[in-house]
């Protein structure tokens, strides 16, 4: 039977997106993502007693079996990101947690909705514009 666990979200350091982690459009690559999710994770794991310490102790491991992602804006060099995670639910074998990010932007430019140099993509079947 799954016990369901409730409380206040954790809420992880802020990281300002170096601007290696810009891809060609101007936005921070998918890969980065994960990597931010993942150290979220492992920060949360060890608030609960639950990180390497714990895994050399008991010889009991801990492994991401399934994770769902959705990009809901773009992030662009400079932008902070925050992460908060919750634990939902615990039994005898698995931990069930969502993780959010969240953006604070550094500036209006590139991610802030238009496209890599402030420049509109035109549509697909369409030629750009004279000068673009």
């Amino acid at each position: 039977m799954q016990q369901e666990a409730a409380g206040l979200p954790f809420v992880g350091p802020r990281i300002r997106v170096p601007t290696d982690w810009v891809d060609v459009n101007g936005h921070m690559n998918a890969t980065h993502y994960t990597l931010v999710i993942y150290a979220a994770h492992v920060r949360f794991t060890d608030l609960m007693g639950l990180g390497d310490e714990y895994v050399h102790a008991s010889g009991c491991g801990k492994a991401v079996v399934e994770s769902h992602m959705s990009y809901e804006r773009e992030v662009s060099g400079g932008d902070e990101l925050r992460t908060r995670s919750w634990l939902l639910a615990v039994d005898a074998k698995r931990l069930r947690r969502a993780v959010a990010g969240t953006v604070a932007r550094a500036s209006a430019g590139p991610g802030s909705g238009a496209s890599a140099g402030g420049k509109s993509c035109p549509r697909r079947g369409t030629a750009p514009a004279a000068g673009q």
